[in-house]
């Protein structure tokens, strides 16, 4: 479920165990969790992995999310 995956991001450590979180967001459709958690995360890396996702999801939740990331710069 989403919480579990949500959970588990929250409590780990190691990028390729939190990417592998963010792909299985990306494929369940969970445009929400990745936005959440794009939003908190401080690893550029792991913030731009989630954005990546969120940018060929084609949800116009994510567009609007990346347009205010767009606003903030």
């Amino acid at each position: 479920s989403t919480s579990s995956l949500t959970e588990i991001y929250q409590q780990e450590k190691t990028f390729d165990v939190k990417r592998a979180v963010l792909q299985a967001l990306f494929v369940r459709g969970d445009v929400r969790a990745l936005i959440e958690i794009s939003r908190r995360e401080t690893d550029p890396r792991l913030k731009r992995e989630a954005v990546q996702f969120l940018a060929v999801s084609g949800s116009e939740e994510a567009t609007e999310y990346m347009l205010e990331l767009l606003d903030e710069k």
